[in-house]
């Protein structure tokens, strides 16, 4: 028999270390090479010897890409897909210790000879010796290294249940790996006529409180939906202020309006999703002068359950237009007081429109010059190329300033839920069933992943009406940043987040559970693959 890589608890932490090695923080040099040394560990299998066309890199722009990996059985159809990201967040919060931050056992012993400056539940969990600490630890190479070792495992037992693995890049920014990963899993599934049963994302288990120490599986994904505003003023000497309205204070309004708005709130299931925020505000003056802001721009998070986009962008557009009625009243009452006639009303126009109003103005041929400018400039990302694209059309069309223009910018993760089908609530059952005998946390199952993760893009649950939208008042959509809409409907794969427990991802005390990782979740992966190989779907 074949010697394992990657089936003892000591095998598979010596991966996790090694994986998280590769230090790939988002659009580093690391992540680039990653997919490329992680293709070299799985080659080393006799399996992928045999079969290297089984193996693919998936390239993306910025000579980045994706890994999948094919394990098939000759009798078999039925498949499942196993997935997760590689890429992390910057290691800069580590400071001192940023040499540290990608060598597990050292930094855990770091932490252990420094404990007085932990804080106390992080001092409890460093004296339990139940904890390894580092910078991907738990988000998510500990999910990245269970794949690994459950592919091997399906090889050295001869599964009859085909096995697809798939590592993606970009999962920190704009999911840009799961986003070409959908359309190479329909490739895959025409190219060997594969059955995709489910899949499984491996992304750690996340704390709704910091309390709360469940092991928890999710049916189900929030949505994140990014709207966007450039607001735009009418100019004036400091000196002559309400000769001119800023767009500092139109924002101020909009800003007060959308923040914390319970009517963007969902509850569905019995969960409740959190209210929008502002992610970014800024004018977009790039110097200092008394001449008064004119342009400013705003980004709100906004949250997804079962809520259309079509329906989130109107109640944008009608908390907008509310928050311009008390704009434009307060600044009539102000000038009134010093007897000064008042601009007129500002108006709230959706990106779509705007652009429309631009191409009748000047023609198309202008307008692709516009964008062109735009989308030349190496400096700006996805998002603020957006906003640019809206600047330069009303810095055309000023004569309909004041205004606000609304849009939508990226990235846009759709909401997925799966609680309900039939044969996930199968597959949650016997989860909990297995957890409950296995895992030394209490189990649950929660509806909705409260994070944003690659589970957005395995199936779309909206309709062609819907997207449309976000395809007319995203600015820049295209080469630079599509959403495969039509291949996640084809695809509509079923899917769960079954991963690994740990605590505080992103931050400097980001940890693992090593009793869970190491050696509850290998056993309840092999006790539910076996019972997928044995059930009829």
């Amino acid at each position: 028999m074949t010697e394992s890589k990657w089936q003892t608890k000591e095998q598979v932490q010596k991966l996790l270390s090694k994986l998280v090695g590769w230090g790939s923080v988002t659009l580093s040099e690391g992540e680039r090479l990653f997919p490329i040394r992680l293709k070299g560990e799985l080659m080393a299998l006799d399996y992928f010897k045999h079969h290297p066309d089984q193996i693919n890199l998936v390239a993306l722009s910025e000579k980045r890409s994706s890994l999948s990996a094919l394990y098939l059985h000759p009798e078999a159809t039925k498949t499942v897909v196993i997935f997760g990201h590689f890429d992390t967040v910057p290691i800069e919060d580590f400071g001192e210790q940023q040499s540290l931050a990608t060598q597990p056992e050292l930094l855990t012993a770091y932490f252990r000879e420094h404990i007085e400056h932990a804080p106390k539940e992080v001092q409890e969990d460093i004296e339990s010796g139940d904890y390894l600490f580092g910078r991907g630890v738990m988000d998510m190479k500990m999910g990245v290294a269970l794949n690994m070792q459950t592919l091997e495992k399906a090889i050295l037992e001869e599964w009859t249940l085909n096995i697809v693995f798939l590592a993606v890049c970009d999962e920190e920014v704009n999911s840009e790996g799961m986003r070409a990963a959908t359309p190479h899993l329909l490739e895959l599934k025409e190219k060997y006529n594969l059955d995709y049963q489910m899949g499984i994302l491996t992304e750690p288990v996340f704390r709704n409180d910091p309390r709360d120490n469940h092991f928890t599986i999710y049916t189900g994904t929030v949505g994140k939906v990014l709207l966007g505003a450039l607001v735009y003023g009418k100019e004036t000497h400091a000196g002559e202020p309400l000769s001119g309205i800023t767009s500092t204070f139109l924002a101020s309004f909009l800003t007060q309006e959308m923040e914390w708005n319970d009517s963007f709130v969902e509850n569905d299931l019995g969960e409740k999703m959190q209210p929008p925020v502002v992610l970014q505000q800024k004018d977009m003056l790039l110097s200092y002068s008394v001449q008064t802001p004119l342009r400013t721009s705003i980004l709100f998070n906004a949250f997804q359950m079962k809520r259309s986009i079509a329906d989130i962008y109107s109640l944008y557009e009608k908390t907008a237009k509310v928050a311009m009625k008390k704009a434009n009243e307060t600044y009539i009452k102000k000038c009134n007081e010093y007897g000064i006639n008042p601009l007129g009303e500002v108006r709230v126009i959706r990106y779509d429109d705007l652009l429309q109003y631009a191409k009748e103005k000047m023609g198309e041929a202008a307008i692709q010059r516009m964008e062109a400018d735009v989308m030349q400039n190496s400096d700006w990302d996805v998002r603020e190329k957006s906003l640019r694209l809206a600047d330069a059309l009303m810095m055309a069309c000023k004569e309909l300033a004041p205004a606000v223009v609304i849009l939508l910018a990226p990235p846009y993760y759709p909401a997925v839920s799966f609680s309900g089908d039939e044969f996930i609530e199968e597959c949650n059952e016997k989860l909990l069933e297995i957890a409950e005998k296995v895992v030394h946390f209490p189990a649950q199952r929660v509806h909705y992943f409260n994070g944003l993760c690659d589970m957005s893009y395995t199936a779309y649950q909206g309709d062609e009406s819907e997207y449309k939208v976000f395809e007319k008042n995203a600015p820049i959509l295209g080469e630079e940043y599509s959403i495969p809409f039509k291949e996640m409907k084809e695809l509509n794969l079923p899917t769960m987040v079954v991963g690994p427990y740990g605590k505080d991802p992103h931050k400097y005390y980001e940890r693992l559970n090593t009793k869970n990782a190491f050696e509850e979740m290998p056993i309840l992966f092999d006790q539910f693959f076996q019972f997928l190989m044995n059930t009829k779907n």
